[in-house]
């Protein structure tokens, strides 16, 4: 189920890109895909926005929430292994340890077998920041 939330975050995401990159970087959905089916790759630009969103969705809707849309959909939510809310740092700490992991293939990828593997269901990022994933 957390990879299924993870795919509704990310086109979520890609959706808000798909809107503000047009306006900020000039650059629209089409033009990053045929840069990068051509070989060229996304720009720097378009990597950072993306980076950026991606970070700030899942810090924000955490914080406040302590869920993001795609968790909301399986009934999960990020707290402190006491229940407590993750908050504003915790939060900042998993999206971007989270974001970081899933750039490299073997962290991501640990990660997964992590998640699979052990009772509390927690990833490399969940352990670094202090959270847990439960069901509600």
């Amino acid at each position: 189920l957390r990879l299924l939330s993870y795919i509704i975050d990310n086109v979520l995401v890609t959706a808000i890109y798909a809107a503000v990159a047009p306006l900020v970087i000039n650059e629209t959905l089409p033009d990053m895909y045929r840069a990068i089916s051509n070989g060229v790759g996304q720009s720097g630009a378009s990597f950072w926005l993306q980076a950026g969103l991606a970070v700030a969705y899942g810090t924000v809707l955490v914080a406040l929430y302590s869920t993001t849309v795609g968790k909301r959909v399986f009934n999960m939510r990020v707290v402190q292994p006491s229940g407590e809310e993750a908050g504003w740092g915790r939060a900042a700490v998993r999206e971007v340890t989270r974001f970081l992991s899933s750039l490299l293939l073997f962290p991501a990828i640990v990660s997964a077998f992590m998640i699979g593997l052990r009772a509390d269901k927690r990833a490399i990022h969940d352990l670094i920041a202090g959270t847990v994933v439960p069901r509600r």
